[in-house]
């Protein structure tokens, strides 16, 4: 290729190149300068080799010369990149060519292995899940059989990044639940407002009722309908509560006051479903008759228009039975329906025309819900009344293609809802169950147990954390997957300092901040509960301190240990007053009787005595038992002793007559560990190695009703002071508390051995509970509902 003129003039001679700058009238530093540029390109434009790249004529090479000459812009221009490499390749094809294959192999191991690389990252974040979720499912085992610690080890195995709502929920289990909200009455449907303050149900006895969900206080209660109340859903700024009744009508609540606003009629039949679009303009209902009706929802609060009534023409004929279930997407512009029809709906609000069908579902459709994206939609359903099969199916909610088959109830799947992060999908069924599952996967993930009935309504809170259900049983249930704080200590006062087993708990009679534990090293201990200190240590110096009582008087307590001595205290001060008595070998059981003047003993001596507080000389000695004595109770009014015996019986004693009572004794199939007389001493409960707690009525000394405790023995057992609640605890490490109100069944975790011995507080306000684990839990407990519905102060 020729050079270009300044690329010329610089490899010239130096007198050459002066000649021409000479001639020029330029100096010669000067002249490489002037060349460069458009005198370069107009040269070498004429030089081209490529005829198409030359000035055509002789002419226009002059005109480009005179525009330079004019200083106007030039046609000749340098070769563009691709020009000039092209024209490389040509000069250097070989070598090119075996360039340019290097560089495709190369090219292709680098894509290859970015590929490779994708692929097992892949596989490995899936091999990380598929071992989160087992671990989660070993973590839900571990807890059913109470073993906390193992099940504390696989909850810290799991990857920090892969914790989720499930992880959170079985981290808490430890800790104590809140118990159920009980309405009454089949549920039916769960709402929770906005800003997750307020859950509200709906019943078949055609009641909704509103509750703070803070406080679990009843806030309304409101006849609503004339029979069930089949849905309630809040409107999106909380002010509304819609109702759909059996009787026909919809209904807007306010939902501070429970006032009605507006009964809105126009159904022919039982509505069975309604739903408030997110941005608050419509709101939707659902009939027996296969209609489903928008209304505005923007009018004033006395007035609701009915815009459309969705039973599109013959080419989309909408829904041809019960409509079951509604739901918005998340931009409020589509309406999702389901119907026994087994059919899903959906429709454009705006216009009221239908979108498209889908079928899928082989039996019912019992529920749809939208993804928070707006890209997902689900469905379940099922045979509402036959074992058939429960139906839990993903959508694309755009195209209306099945993404998804989700399989894991025997029964009807009722209810469904998405997370707020749209990660996890809760489901409630027929089976007494709600399942959690994961959505990008499909993978059921914990099956939560609790509802003792089918489950009807499911909700999470706005911030993600609390899962509610409701179901058949009447009650609103809480599964609580809140982070747990720094501070936060298991959801009751733990007394931690005993530096063995604590065998023995007991409140002071009269002051509910004040309890008194013992230990198997032989130490006695009383404790402030509000600031969880220590207020006196005593050392029997003889072995295990195997029982603690207080007098009726609270100025007392006595204990009795391994050395068979028994000791009686001042509680003010812990000072001994009286001389330390020496038992018959093996009482290690005491109790004061209500005059406070007696106490009582028993255990392996297998006999029940009675001794004077005072003097500590013996009274009387009831008949020896044949077995070894684990436990006695004294009836309130001081008339009876109850002692339970290794063979399995309880065995009643009269006072009075100083003989067993006719139509006793209780039997267990085995051990009989614990006895409790009710406050009012119309009841006896009773509990042992068999794993049953039993409840007596001891007017006839007939059974009133039985528990099964199926984890473990139960070692101790205690009435409330009103009588209303009963609590024990066993080998299993669990304290329970049942309410026999409600008959539920509240179940305190924390303990990490055996609880040995739980106690009331005399006002009902605490329960205490003393382990193996050498440490005493104090318990908060729930305030009781009144008959009324209204919480008790």
């Amino acid at each position: 290729e020729p050079p270009r003129p300044s690329t010329r003039v610089n490899t010239m001679e130096q007198g050459s190149r002066s000649t021409i700058a000479e001639m020029r009238g330029l100096e010669p530093r000067r002249l490489n300068q002037q060349l460069r540029g458009d005198l370069d390109w107009i040269v070498m434009k004429s030089l081209e080799k490529d005829r198409n790249r030359r000035y055509e004529t002789a002419s226009s090479f002059a005109a480009d010369v005179q525009r330079y000459l004019h200083d106007e812009p030039v046609q000749a221009c340098p070769p563009s990149a691709m020009y000039r490499f092209r024209k490389f390749a040509r000069r250097n094809q070989v070598a090119l060519t075996a360039t340019a294959a290097i560089a495709l192999m190369g090219l292709l191991a680098t894509a290859g292995l970015a590929v490779s690389t994708v692929l097992t990252w892949q596989a490995n974040q899936g091999l990380r899940r598929s071992l989160y979720f087992e671990r989660i499912a070993r973590a839900d085992r571990e807890s059913s059989a109470n073993n906390l610690s193992g099940m504390d080890q696989l909850l810290e195995a799991c990857p920090v990044d892969l914790r989720d709502w499930e992880w959170r929920y079985l981290r808490r289990l430890r800790y104590k639940s809140r118990p159920p909200l009980h309405h009454g009455g089949a549920l039916f449907s769960l709402a929770l407002s906005p800003d997750g303050g307020k859950i509200a149900s709906s019943s078949q006895d055609g009641s909704v009722t509103i509750w703070d969900t803070k406080t679990d206080q009843e806030l309304l209660s409101i006849p609503a309908h004339k029979n069930n109340v089949r849905c309630v859903a809040f409107s999106p700024d909380g002010e509304w509560l819609a109702s759909a009744g059996r009787d026909g009508t919809v209904k807007i609540w306010d939902a501070q006051t429970g006032r009605n606003l507006r009964t809105l009629q126009g159904h022919r039949d039982s509505v069975h479903c309604v739903a408030f679009s997110s941005n608050g303009k419509y709101l939707a209902s659902g009939d027996k008759q296969g209609e489903v009706k928008i209304w505005d929802a923007t009018t004033s609060q006395a007035a609701h228009t009915l815009l459309h009534i969705l039973r599109g023409p013959d080419t989309f004929p909408g829904h041809e039975t019960q409509v079951n279930c509604l739901a918005f997407s998340p931009d409020g512009q589509r309406l999702a329906s389901g119907g026994s029809d087994r059919r899903i709906c959906l429709w454009d609000v705006r216009t009221g025309q239908g979108q498209c069908t889908i079928s899928g579902h082989k039996r019912n459709v019992s529920g749809v819900a939208f993804s928070p994206d707006g890209r997902l939609f689900a469905s379940c359903g099922g045979d509402f009344n036959e074992r058939g099969g429960g139906e839990l199916k993903l959508w694309n909610a755009m195209t209306g293609q099945e993404i998804g088959d989700l399989r894991g109830s025997a029964h009807c799947v009722w209810c469904l809802a998405f997370s707020p992060d749209g990660r996890r999908l809760a489901t409630g069924d027929a089976d007494e169950n709600v399942k959690l599952w994961d959505v990008a996967s499909g993978q059921e993930v914990l099956t939560l147990r609790g509802s003792l009935q089918t489950v009807r309504g499911v909700v999470f809170s706005p911030d993600g954390q609390r899962l509610y259900s409701c179901g058949h049983d009447g009650n609103v249930r809480l599964w609580d997957a809140t982070p747990i704080g720094e501070n936060e200590d298991e959801g009751c006062l733990t007394l931690r300092g005993h530096s063995g087993q604590v065998v023995s708990v007991a409140f002071h009679p009269q002051d509910p901040t004040i309890v008194g534990s013992t230990d198997n090293h032989g130490f006695v201990k009383l404790w402030d509960t509000r600031t969880r200190q220590c207020l006196l240590t005593r050392d029997t110096r003889h072995g295990e301190a195997d029982c603690l009582a207080f007098s009726p008087d609270g100025h007392r307590f006595a204990t009795v240990g391994a050395d068979e001595t028994l000791r009686i205290w001042k509680t003010a001060d812990g000072d001994s007053i009286q001389r330390s008595t020496r038992l018959p070998s093996g009482d290690l059981k005491v109790a004061f009787l209500p005059d406070g003047k007696r106490i009582v003993s028993a255990g392996r001596a297998r006999a029940v005595r009675i001794w004077n507080a005072e003097s500590a000389e013996l009274v009387h000695t009831f008949s020896p038992e044949t077995w070894v004595i684990n436990g006695i109770a004294i009836s309130p009014d001081g008339r009876y002793v109850a002692s339970a015996s290794l063979n399995g019986t309880v065995q009643i004693w009269d006072l009075k007559t100083q003989r067993p009572v006719v139509g006793s004794p209780i039997q267990h199939s085995v051990g009989a560990r614990t006895v409790a007389f009710r406050s009012d001493g119309k009841q006896l409960a009773s509990a042992g190695m068999d794993r049953w707690v039993k409840i007596w009525d001891t007017t006839n000394w007939k059974l009133l009703k039985r528990i099964s405790n199926g984890t473990g023995a139960v070692m101790s057992v205690a009435f409330s002071p009103d009588g209303r609640r009963l609590a024990w605890g066993g080998k299993d490490s669990i304290v329970n508390v049942w309410d026999s109100t409600t008959d539920e069944i509240d179940v305190l975790r924390g303990h990490t051995d055996e609880v040995q011995s739980v106690a009331f507080s005399h006002d009902g306000g605490w329960l205490a509970s003393a382990s193996l684990d050498g440490t005493v839990k104090i318990w908060k407990m729930p305030r009781l509902l009144e008959s009324t519905g209204q919480a008790n102060k």
